[in-house]
């Protein structure tokens, strides 16, 4: 088994996914930097974000993916593998994270309203609208209408 560093981060997307082949696809992602208390107490709220490049590789997840319509500035939560990247352009040697992601379930937005959602009606609902349409549907059958209160102490 080789190496790996997993990773679990939540950040804004810097712009749309883009499918790179039909097996492939990415989006930049930005991490907030920390804010850092000055020597007079006041808050440093300049410090420049951290970008990954978030990678989702094989057809499903491509295809899962790019039904979320990831939006700009949308929040995310992403866990995948972790890995550093480099390049050299013009005599210049670059270095960037890159987070490996494998399937549709590791990509998640991390709040996204029904008034502001952004996916297709076609995109199942996510798991806690699941499970508040499940209890919905749950007390509608049982109709608790009908249950009349006993004066059996």
């Amino acid at each position: 088994m080789r190496d790996m560093a997993k990773v679990q981060i939540v950040g804004r997307a810097g712009g749309a996914f883009t499918i790179r082949s039909g097996k492939n696809g990415y989006f930049k992602l930005a991490v907030s930097g920390k804010s850092k208390k000055n020597p007079d107490g006041s808050w440093n709220n300049d410090v420049p974000p951290s970008w990954y490049t978030i990678t989702v590789i094989g057809e499903k997840a491509v295809e899962s993916i790019n039904k979320l319509n990831i939006q700009k500035g949308e929040q995310l939560y992403v866990s995948g593998d972790q890995e550093i990247r480099s390049y050299e352009k013009d005599g210049v040697k670059y270095t960037y994270p890159e987070i490996t992601v494998f399937t549709a379930a590791d990509i998640q937005p991390v709040f996204r309203p029904k008034a502001e959602a952004k996916a297709p009606a076609a995109t199942p609902p996510y798991a806690s609208q699941q499970r508040q349409e499940a209890k919905k549907a749950q007390d509608a059958d049982l109709n608790w209408g009908e249950l009349a209160p006993t004066d059996n102490h």
